[in-house]
């Protein structure tokens, strides 16, 4: 358990360092779509993909999809992809909620189509965390505390779509349950759908709850189901209310359906395979590279007469102004 916290800890603080001095990758895509080079094949696309899957195998989760048919048979297009959770993995038994960390890096690491997400603003004050999120991934922080700049954050997800063909995911329970039962499901996800045009993909994850509930330090390692159902089309003639109790029904149907029976065991011999692989080019290249580039900015400013530590203090202002400009901009 303590060398898997460990090593899931070098990735996604060494990852996000890593990958904050790539956030310029990001400006290519303009050039790159010019030529011909469609969304999920980008640059920044593949690395958000591959960290969602990274994130879960070196959490020791193997990941199970079914439906993802579903997905492409959009052929490309967008869409606004709704993920919620069985929390028991009996058929008879069905009860949903986003209840897991888990959650969004099964639905990242697991679909074939590229997301951008929406998360609590919270979240995207972690510093070279946040900024890679928001400015690198292009994900869109939400202050749930204030109705309106909720909206306006809706909005701008939105554009994700209708501007560069993106398709978004969004929680229909707006936030985690800390029991593992189906919430209510908000408003926001559907004033997000109505803004956007695109069609609504369902998706559920089992298992997870069982692995990572919210009172555990830590995931055990284990199986998990990604299930994504067929796309749901709002119905115009009726009320956005009747809409949201009819895809709740289609949850409810959907988690009725059997699943594996294994869920929540530890993965066969070939995953576990692919897990320590991952474990060892984690320890072999992040330290190393993070290393790298700090050693690269103090060389870098020892031409300036800076010394170590007076580079470390130009690092901390820094820190602490992009902290600021994504506080008030988010």
């Amino acid at each position: 358990m303590a060398f898997r916290i460990v090593t899931f800890a070098v990735l996604f603080f060494g990852g996000f360092i890593i990958f904050f001095f790539m956030i310029p990758l990001r400006w290519t895509h303009i050039t790159l779509r010019k030529f011909g080079i469609k969304n999920n094949y980008l640059p920044v696309d593949i690395i958000q993909w591959w960290f969602g899957w990274a994130m879960c195998t070196a959490g020791g989760i193997h990941i199970i999809t079914e439906g993802k048919e579903n997905v492409r048979a959009l052929n490309g297009k967008s869409t606004v992809m709704m993920f919620s959770y069985e929390s028991d993995i009996s058929a008879d038994i069905v009860s949903f909620s986003h209840a897991s960390n888990l959650d969004g890096l099964m639905i990242q690491g697991s679909s074939p189509t590229v997301l951008k997400f929406i998360g609590k603003k919270s979240l995207f004050l972690i510093p070279i965390v946040g900024w890679v999120f928001r400015w690198g991934f292009g994900n869109i922080p939400i202050d749930r505390s204030n109705r309106e700049r909720a909206k306006q954050s809706l909005k701008y997800l939105a554009r994700a779509v209708t501007d560069y063909g993106r398709s978004v995911a969004i929680s229909p329970e707006g936030t985690r349950s800390k029991t593992g039962l189906l919430q209510d499901f908000k408003k926001g996800p559907f004033y997000l759908q109505s803004d956007a045009g695109a069609p609504i993909t369902p998706a559920i994850v089992i298992g997870a709850y069982e692995l990572w509930p919210p009172a555990r330090i830590f995931t055990l390692p284990g199986k998990c189901l990604v299930r994504y159902l067929p796309q749901y089309y709002v119905d115009p003639s009726k009320s956005r209310n009747a809409n949201r109790l009819a895809l709740r029904r289609i949850y409810l149907e959907a988690g009725a359906a059997e699943v594996p029976t294994d869920l929540s065991s530890h993965a066969d011999l070939p995953n576990l395979l692919v897990h320590l692989w991952l474990v060892a080019f984690i320890w072999a290249f992040i330290p190393k590279t993070v290393y790298s580039i700090f050693s690269t900015i103090a060389y870098f400013f020892s031409f300036f007469g800076l010394s170590t530590f007076g580079t470390f203090k130009l690092i901390v202002t820094v820190i602490a102004l992009l902290e600021g400009v994504m506080f008030y901009s988010s």
